[in-house]
């Protein structure tokens, strides 16, 4: 599959999201300090802008310096997009201090990404398709969503 774009463009504007919500947790907590916003904004910047962009970067480039192809692009590509959703629960969740939906979330996607590794390494036929692929994703998607309505709700 020919790529258009060298960066995903979708990951890389999440990222300067990322960027834009760091430098308002600072505006934020230069009026109201907290350890809360203190700890979304390493969050913002560390999970949601460095890793998010440096994980789009590598979509492109380890097939580029590999000379090999990704098996399940998409599921890779969907990834990313899980990551920018667990990354804004957990700012989220340290920016409004719900100590609950922070280790909630933080064990749970934790959790489901070893999985995902294991499976990954140990299977090399992983995730089996295209239908697996659509499988993972949408498994990985629901445990996203319930994780932050945890979030939420907990707070």
């Amino acid at each position: 599959m020919k790529r258009r774009f060298w960066i995903p463009p979708i990951p890389l504007a999440a990222g300067i999201a990322f960027q834009c919500l760091a430098w308002s947790l600072v505006l934020v907590h230069a009026v109201h300090p907290s350890f809360g916003i203190e700890l979304a904004w390493v969050h913002a910047v560390a999970l949601g802008w460095l890793t998010v962009v440096a994980l789009a970067v590598l979509l492109h480039v380890i097939p580029g310096f590999t000379d090999l192809a990704w098996r399940a692009e998409d599921v890779a590509r969907g990834t990313v997009l899980v990551i920018c959703v667990a990354a804004f629960a957990l700012v989220f969740s340290f920016a409004t201090s719900t100590p609950g939906g922070v280790a909630f979330a933080g064990g749970a996607l934790a959790i489901w990404a070893v999985v995902l590794a294991a499976a990954g390494l140990n299977r090399p036929t992983f995730p089996g398709g295209m239908g697996g692929a659509r499988g993972v994703v949408g498994l990985t998607v629901i445990l996203v969503v319930l994780v932050m309505a945890a979030a939420v709700t907990s707070g």
